[in-house]
């Protein structure tokens, strides 16, 4: 029997288990892409797994450069582990394909090439063409954290040209001749620039979240695209985001996983914490002393069952449950608990509808940290141990960060990766790093055994099933239940056992119950109003003490916010220490809540989540970063300054006073380099239990964030949702962005669909909206400010640059929010039977024989068939990227409108 024979539904073998309970709709693994270190492709991740191997190594000088590195734990600002797992960075095979042009393809970044290839490979593991597909409704939905270490350079030089500023101005260089002074503030530029290369508009491509839009664009995908970050748990975070929207109907097809690229910057600040080990990556060990920070891609291709069976897709396995947490107030930011994660995984048996004694595997979160290790074990013995005892059955656990580290907003696909090729080998891999047991772990007195060693693990009369954990910083917990590919029988069993998609086209009604606002000019929601009404313009100059505009410098800025330690009950320090964007949107959180007038006692604070739109990367993370590289300023201040023969010594004065403004990175100024953190601290400090993450869809972050709350109250998933979104984002490098594409407003001034229209005006702050169902909130007695009726996701068209508007986009969107499944086109029902495959047929051939009368992909016609209705043609959707447009008045007036309105800045 091939591969592919084996991953198909099964004939019937031995007994069938009886009917499983009802639950919701499970979602079938169709395809699956997996890079990871020491393993270029799924296949090599495999053979790495089962021969025991693992890929950590020494970190070459290119990804941790000796001045960061000092043996000496706790060393302010140095990395005292110099290994790590690594992806290699090579240049993108076959650019063109993915329509990008050399130069493009050249500027991309180093994770986009792997998010790119790795999703061609799910594509090709599912039997499809990527570059030719038929249905492109399909969802991007992926959780990452950056972009790779060229972003973190690119900003660097920013800051050095604001050094060479200060440089020349130095006090310490008063004596020196002017002429002399200038000369080496240019040669510290040059030098810089020397290093890192030029920058161009293209860069814009190198935003920290633009994976899944890049992803879209290169395989012409039409549904919503979007980044998810629950730090190490963001794998799942996104998972989940994805897998509600495809039992709600929204899409027929997702794409998603987790995309990582370990940076030096983040090993010099797990460092600070100590959480990072400088020998080795040793899960359940005695030998445990931190983890292994690495490099990471792993992406699936889903669909719910019914849909999958229906279109006789080859099945990996079928993921029946997950569930999320958070831990609420309970710890600090790195520090686990217990309970949250028990939590996690009540969610996730109950909406697998299977029982907890059913479990045969577990693959493990497993940093290899002591605390994290312990309490993981304590929170699988107190779920599993009751249920697995009654069957007197020992189950065993592992976890892949014994071969390739920590892949952090990866680790989830490594993990999920690993299960599916047990599946199919039928064995388990062994454990890497674990042949001494950790003695903290009372090993006899639970249900578990360590992997030690290939553990067969073949079919049997019951469904395999197993679970995989995946838990980040900030208490933020994930559980996913997995079954292997089912028979035949049972997968008509489980489609018919499910609960019904609804296909009325009328989904459930959430209200707004309460806003909350922290704006320039409005400390609430009153205030924000009444300047709106009066028309008052709230942009101007940067105050003092923020970073340097480019340009005319206007912004839209919050003066005068003072985060009261005594309302958050947190230290004045950790205030401090800690990015002012998460104090914007805990603000705004605080101000829902009063809105509504609800007082959350602990059964409503266990169902609550946090969902909070962001762009990543704060001012605050910019200037975290440019105290880490305020020695490598030094280093090429004493290079310059010797050439223009001016005292070395000028150099640690520069350091000096570059570093005053700075903060100081600690342990908790270093958790704030997750943006995951701008949700989860309102989830820790308001002690709130529900899934909590962040998004990044650029402009649209905070409706994105809006969407997903309203997905999980009508999956039942949660009863009260705090959403919205923050943003303190208005560093030089994101207005240089804007400005090299004219999308930055030369004027200073703010003109949406004006004649005087001429770009952004940047702005900060946040709004968070408290959200219930409309049931819920009438039978509660609260008081209904909106309804949200539904949202909709579009996307298409090539993209011309960072700020140009997405036209297609634009027409579909609000008629995706009106439609039934959300794809920008009323929804017909399936007809089935012999009439519907045949109909279905005809459609098909009219298809392949005239793909001539077919537009650009993302230039569909559209024809409107009534108010708010819009039928999208169907058809192959093939083009000539070369090919030129057809003049489209109403496309540029739309176009025009979208750059007055605000372009998204990377």
């Amino acid at each position: 029997m091939t591969t592919h024979d084996r991953l198909r539904p099964a004939a019937a073998h031995g007994s069938v288990p009886s009917a499983p309970a009802s639950g919701a709709m499970p979602i079938a693994i169709i395809g699956l892409g997996a890079r990871f270190p020491g393993a270029p492709d799924l296949d090599a991740y495999a053979r790495l797994l089962y021969e025991g191997r693992a890929a950590i190594a020494e970190l070459p000088a290119t990804r941790l450069h000796p001045r960061y590195f000092d043996p000496t734990k706790g060393t302010y600002a140095k990395s005292y582990s110099r290994l790590g797992g690594t992806i290699p960075v090579t240049p993108l095979a076959d650019a063109a394909r993915y329509g990008l042009t050399p130069e493009e393809a050249e500027d991309t970044d180093a994770i986009h090439r792997w998010g790119l290839e790795v999703a061609r490979d799910a594509f090709v593991d599912a039997g499809l063409d990527p570059f030719d597909l038929v249905d492109r409704d399909v969802a991007v939905i992926i959780g990452n954290g950056g972009a790779s270490d060229a972003e973190f350079d690119r900003s660097f030089l920013t800051d050095v040209r604001a050094a060479a500023a200060a440089l020349e101005a130095l006090p310490a260089l008063a004596d020196a001749p002017a002429e002399a002074r200038a000369r080496a503030a240019e040669a510290l530029v040059a030098a810089a620039e020397a290093r890192y290369g030029q920058r161009t508009p293209k860069t814009g491509a190198s935003a920290q979240a633009a994976l899944p839009g890049i992803i879209a664009r290169a395989f012409g995908l039409d549904a919503r695209h979007h980044v998810v970050n629950a730090a190490c748990a963001s794998t799942f975070a996104a998972l989940d985001v994805a897998i509600k929207a495809l039992r709600a109907g929204e899409v027929t097809t997702a794409l998603s996983g987790g995309c990582s690229f370990s940076s030096w910057v983040s090993n010099v600040l797990f460092s600070q914490a100590q959480a990072l080990s400088p020998d080795g990556s040793f899960p359940f060990s005695a030998r445990s002393n931190g983890f292994i920070s690495s490099d990471g891609c792993g992406l699936v291709l889903l669909e719910r069952l019914d849909v999958a069976l229906a279109r006789g897709r080859r099945i990996r396995g079928v993921i029946r449950g997950i569930g999320g947490s958070c831990d609420g107030r309970a710890k600090g930011l790195w520090a686990p608990d217990k309970n949250g994660q028990v939590l996690a995984m009540t969610r996730a048996w109950a909406d697998a509808g299977l029982a907890p004694g059913e479990l045969g595997a577990v693959e493990a979160h497993g940093t290899s940290t002591v605390l994290g290790d312990a309490t993981e074990v304590s929170a699988l013995a107190e779920f599993f141990g009751p249920h697995l005892a009654a069957r007197g059955r020992r189950v065993p656990v592992g976890s892949s960060k014994g071969n390739v580290g920590h892949s952090r907003e990866a680790a989830g696909a490594a993990g999920l990766a690993k299960i599916l090729l047990a599946f199919e080998r039928e064995a388990l891999a062994p454990s890497v790093g674990c042949h001494d047991p950790s003695p903290k772990i009372p090993w006899s007195e639970i249900p578990f055994d360590l992997a030690q060693g290939v553990v067969p693990w073949p079919r049997g009369e019951a469904p395999r099933v197993a679970a995989v954990d995946s838990f980040g910083i900030g208490g933020l917990n994930y559980h996913v239940v997995v079954e292997e590919a089912p028979t035949a029988e049972r997968a008509a069993a489980l489609v018919a056992a499910a609960r019904p998609v609804t296909d009325d086209g009328a989904a459930a009604p959430i209200a707004i119950v309460g806003v909350g606002t922290v704006l320039p000019g409005a400390r609430d929601a009153d205030e924000a109003w009444r300047a709106l009404v009066a028309g008052e313009a709230q942009t101007g100059a940067e105050p003092e003490g923020r970073l340097p505009s480019v340009g005319p410098g206007a912004a839209g800025h919050v003066v005068g916010f003072e985060p009261s330690w005594r309302r958050y009950r947190m230290p004045p320090a950790l205030i401090a220490r800690n990015d002012p964007a998460q104090f914007f949107a805990l603000e705004a959180a605080l101000g829902a809540l009063d809105d509504a007038g609800l007082d959350l006692d602990d059964d409503a604070r266990r169902g609550t989540s946090v969902m909070i739109g962001s762009l990543f990367g704060s001012d605050y993370i910019s200037l975290l970063h440019q105290t880490l590289r305020v020695c490598e300023v030094e280093e090429l201040a004493r290079d310059v300054l010797a050439a223009a023969g001016l005292p070395g010594a000028a150099a640690d004065a520069l350091g000096e006073a570059l570093r005053a403004p700075l903060p100081t990175v600690s342990e908790d100024s270093g958790g704030a380099i997750s943006s995951s953190t701008l949700a989860s601290r309102i989830a820790k400090t308001l002690d709130l239990h529900g899934p909590t993450y962040t998004v990044d869809a650029a402009c649209a972050s905070s409706l994105t964030a809006l969407a997903a709350g309203c997905d999980a109250l009508r999956a039942g998933a949660v009863d009260l949702v705090l959403a919205g979104g923050t943003d303190r984002n208005l560093r030089p490098r994101r207005q240089e962005c804007l400005a090299r594409v004219d999308a930055l407003s030369a004027a200073g001034a703010c003109a949406p669909f004006g004649p005087d229209a001429d770009g952004v005006v940047l702005g900060e702050g946040a709004v968070v909206f408290a959200l219930k169902r409309l049931a819920d909130a009438e039978a509660a007695g609260d008081r209904v400010l909106a309804v949200v009726r539904g949202v909709g996701f579009a996307s298409g068209g090539r993209l011309d640059g960072p700020a140009a508007a997405d036209v297609d986009g634009l027409e579909r969107a609000p008629c995706a929010g009106r439609s039934r499944r959300g794809r920008g086109r009323r929804h017909r029902p399936r007809r089935r039977g012999p009439r519907g495959r045949a109909r279905r047929r005809r459609r098909r051939r009219a298809r392949r024989r005239a793909p001539r009368l077919r537009r650009p992909r993302g230039r569909r016609d559209a024809r409107r068939l009534g108010e708010g209705d819009v039928r999208l043609q169907p058809g192959r959707l093939g083009r000539d990227r070369d090919a030129p447009r057809r003049p489209r008045p109403r496309a540029r007036r739309l176009a025009a409108a979208a750059r007055a309105a605000g372009a998204c800045g990377p």
